[in-house]
C-alpha cells in the first residue's frame, strides 16, 4: 500500500520526507497513487476512498500489505484492525492480509520498487510541494498508459473492461463520514482558523469545509480528501499564500494593478506582524528548512549567512541542511553558536560544523563563550575522538616548532586540558 519515508531535496534545499499510497487493480494493473504526509488510519481512509472515487467503483477484495494500521501482528495468527474491518463493511470489500514469503506478493513489492524509480529523477528538480504533488499525478499517469509486461498491454486499455465488474460507491453520507473527521469552515476572507492564527485556502473553497493535518512545522489542508495547500506553522495572526490572495483581490483591484497592489499590501501586513517574535529552539530547528532559517535569523550574524545559503545549489543547501542538524541538538548557547555558522560556512558548508564548535569549546577562556552543551561536547568528542588527538597533536607539534628557538619546554596534556572543560560544564 505504503512506500514509505522516501526522501527528496527541493531545487532550493527544502528536505521532504513523504508516503506514496500506491494500489493497483488485479487485472487491468490500473494504478492510483498519492502523496501522503503520514500514514495513520485517517490517511489510509482518505487513500482508499479517493483511489475507489478514481476508479469510479470498489473492487470486491483488496490485499494489504501489512501495515500497522491495518494489521494486528501480535499473537500467532495476523488480523485486520477494527478500523479497516469496519470500512471494509461499509464500502462492500473484503479484506485480505499478506502471508509471509507468499508468491502472489511478489508483484506487490516490484510495483513498490518500480514507483521509487519513477520518483527518484525528480530529485532537486520540483518547487515545493504543490509541484511535487502535480509530480506524482504525472508518474500515475505515465504508469498507467505504458505497456505492462505481464499482459502486453497498457493498464488503461484493460481498466476500461475490469471497470465493469467494481461495485457501486456507498452513499455520499458516508464517505463524508470518513474524509471530514474534524472540519474547519473557510471564512469569507478565505482564512481558517487553527490555533490561534489564520491560514489562506483557493477563495473558491469559502463557506466550505475542509479538513487539517500537521507534520514538520506545517499545516497541510485538505478538501474532500485531497490535499489543496499548506503553510508553514508560526505565531503570525494571518498567513495568505500570495496566489490565494490575488485570486480574492480579483474584481477588487484593476488588473493592471493587481500584482503590485499584492505584492504592497502583503508586504504592509509582514512589517504590522514583524514584531511578533517567533522564539525557535534549536530542536525545532532541526524539523524543516524554514524553521532552521527562521533560527538562524535570530540573530544579526544570521542575515549573512541567510544570504548566502539563498545562492547555493540543492546539493550545497543539503550538505549545509546535514551539517546544521549533526549539532543543533547540542546548542547550549544560542547566539554563540550563529557567530560560528558563518566561519564554518566559509569553511565547508558547515558540514563539519559540530567539530567545529567543539574546538571552539575546548578553547574557550571562559563559559559564556561556550556553544555546546556539557552532554553535546562529550557527544561530538565520543564521535571525533581520533580526528580530535590528532588535531592537538598537530598543535602541539606546531607549538614546539615555534618555540625551538627559545628553548622554551612545553608542559602541554591533552588528559588535562580536556577534562578542564569538562569542569566548566560541571560549574553551570
Amino acid at each position: 500500500m505504503y512506500k514509505e519515508d522516501i526522501t527528496l531535496v527541493s531545487r532550493y534545499g527544502e528536505i521532504f520526507v513523504i508516503n506514496v499510497f500506491h494500489i493497483s487493480l488485479s487485472y487491468s494493473r490500473f494504478s492510483y497513487l498519492e502523496l501522503s504526509i503520514q500514514k495513520r488510519t485517517d490517511d489510509v481512509y482518505r487513500c482508499l476512498i479517493n483511489s475507489f472515487e478514481t476508479f469510479g467503483g470498489v473492487p470486491e477484495e483488496i490485499l494489504f500489505d501489512n501495515m500497522p494500521t491495518v494489521a494486528n501482528t501480535h499473537g500467532k495468527h495476523k488480523t485486520p484492525t477494527n478500523a479497516i474491518t469496519k470500512l471494509a463493511k461499509d464500502f462492500g470489500f473484503r479484506v485480505r492480509l499478506c502471508a509471509t514469503r507468499a508468491p502472489e506478493t511478489k508483484g506487490t513489492v516490484e510495483a513498490k520498487n518500480k514507483v521509487i524509480d519513477w520518483i527518484r529523477p525528480y530529485d532537486g528538480e520540483f518547487e515545493d510541494l504543490d509541484d511535487l504533488i502535480e509530480n506524482i499525478k504525472a508518474i500515475n499517469a505515465d504508469m498507467n498508459i505504458t505497456i505492462n509486461q505481464e499482459t502486453g498491454m497498457s493498464p488503461t486499455a484493460l481498466f476500461y473492461k475490469e471497470k465493469e465488474y467494481l461495485q457501486s460507491l456507498p452513499s455520499y453520507a458516508i464517505i463524508e463520514h470518513y474524509l471530514r473527521p474534524n472540519r474547519y469552515r473557510v471564512s469569507n476572507e478565505a482564512l481558517i482558523r487553527y490555533g490561534n492564527s489564520k491560514y489562506s485556502v483557493d477563495p473558491n473553497l469559502i463557506n466550505e469545509e475542509v479538513t487539517v493535518d500537521t507534520l514538520e512545522n506545517k499545516l497541510y489542508i485538505y478538501y474532500n480528501g485531497k490535499l489543496v495547500t499548506y503553510h508553514p506553522l508560526n505565531e503570525k495572526p494571518i498567513n495568505y499564500r500570495p496566489e490565494h490572495y490575488k485570486s480574492l483581490m480579483k474584481g477588487k483591484v484593476k488588473d493592471t494593478d493587481m500584482d503590485e497592489r499584492i505584492t504592497q499590501n502583503l508586504r504592509i501586513m509582514d512589517t504590522l506582524l514583524e514584531s511578533r517574535k517567533v522564539e525557535i529552539s534549536s530542536i525545532e530547528a532541526t524539523k524543516s528548512a524554514d524553521a532552521l532559517i527562521t533560527y538562524i535569523n535570530q540573530n544579526s550574524c544570521g542575515k549573512w549567512v541567510i544570504n548566502n545559503y539563498a545562492h547555493l545549489t540543492a546539493a550545497d543547501k543539503l550538505i549545509f541542511i546535514k551539517g546544521m542538524n549533526s549539532v543543533l541538538p547540542h546548542i547550549k548557547n544560542r547566539d554563540a553558536f550563529i557567530k560560528r555558522i558563518k566561519y564554518s560556512m566559509k569553511d565547508n558548508l558547515c558540514k563539519t560544523i559540530d567539530f567545529d564548535c567543539y574546538v571552539n569549546d575546548f578553547m574557550a577562556t571562559s563559559d559564556g563563550e561556550c556553544v555546546l552543551s556539557g552532554e553535546g561536547y562529550e557527544i561530538i568528542h565520543q564521535k571525533y575522538e581520533d580526528e580530535i588527538n590528532q588535531f592537538f597533536k598537530d598543535m602541539e607539534e606546531q607549538y614546539l616548532a615555534d618555540k625551538e628557538d627559545e628553548n622554551h619546554e612545553l608542559d602541554f596534556s591533552l588528559d588535562v586540558e580536556i577534562p578542564l572543560r569538562k569542569e566548566l560544564k560541571e560549574d553551570e
